[in-house]
């Protein structure tokens, strides 16, 4: 299998608009430091029987951590974030610390939970932030996690709704709100959202049954996207499952801003 790293066209598009929506000036010849600073690997990770990072210092995936640090050590960010799941082997995450400590930067690293900064599900996440002369990071502040209700009631337009045929739909109205449960064998990949409060872990919604919790069926593209914090009029490129992946990967807005409100210099968007 091949583990290296993939340009994907709707991807690059998307993160375009990204730009675009929050004004975000740039130029194709630009400060190379700000490029690097707000690059950004993730790993697989999954539930149930899918594939995912555990303990295992040999998984290929593990690899990108150090291509992310060789990009670090050419470009010499003033500062850097390197976010993904919490299962990544320990060796890997030592390896970072140790690579950035050699090229001069002090770095920070634990594990976070999204819904202490304001989002609207419970997504744990390995966060390491690396700063060098002598800068330091201010408190990352904690806020409230909102609610599912509060995440839906922003939504202008439901897109992305997810067709299930009635025997899918006759599982759905099984699902419960305690734990994630096997739609059939062995793999658990249905859970039922509760109004109050926030979601689980957002997924690929055309790969797993995240069941609205008012309606027998799937969360809709535009549901799982106001999960992750996306607001109404964000822009998206590529076909519906390229969305879905998107969406999934994405780290959760309010928790990027927390994140990117203790880096040293930086500033966030005021909420719109």
């Amino acid at each position: 299998m091949n583990e290296s790293p993939r340009i994907d066209p709707a991807v690059c598009r998307t993160c375009g608009e990204c730009c675009k929506y929050f004004e975000i000036g740039y130029e194709h010849d630009c400060d190379p430091l700000i490029l690097s600073e707000i690059a950004r690997f993730q790993m697989l990770s999954g539930i149930g029987k899918q594939i995912t990072i555990r303990e295992d210092a040999n998984d290929p995936r593990a690899l990108l951590l150090d291509e992310f640090m060789r990009i670090v050590e050419e470009v010499r960010p003033r500062w850097f974030v390197a976010e993904n799941v919490t299962t990544v082997p320990k060796a890997a995450k030592q390896s970072v610390t140790q690579k950035a400590e050699a090229l001069g930067y002090r770095v920070t690293s634990a594990c976070l939970n999204a819904a202490d900064y304001g989002a609207a599900q419970t997504r744990r996440r390995w966060i390491a932030i690396g700063v060098r002369d002598g800068a330091s990071l201010a408190p990352i502040t904690s806020t409230p996690a909102r609610t599912v209700r509060q995440a839906f009631a922003g939504i202008r337009e439901n897109w992305g709704v997810m067709q299930s045929s009635p025997g899918t739909l006759a599982r759905l109205a099984t699902a419960t709100t305690d734990e994630w449960a096997a739609m059939n064998g062995e793999y658990r990949n249905m859970i039922r959202l509760q109004w109050d409060e926030p979601a689980p872990t957002v997924c690929n919604p055309k790969k797993v049954y995240m069941v609205h919790p008012g309606e027998c069926r799937n969360i809709s593209l535009a549901e799982a996207a106001a999960l992750q914090g996306f607001p109404p009029g964000y822009v998206w490129h590529g076909n519906e499952s390229a969305i879905a992946q998107m969406v999934a990967n994405a780290m959760p807005a309010e928790m990027a801003a927390a994140i990117a409100g203790a880096l040293p210099g930086a500033t966030t968007p005021e909420a719109a």
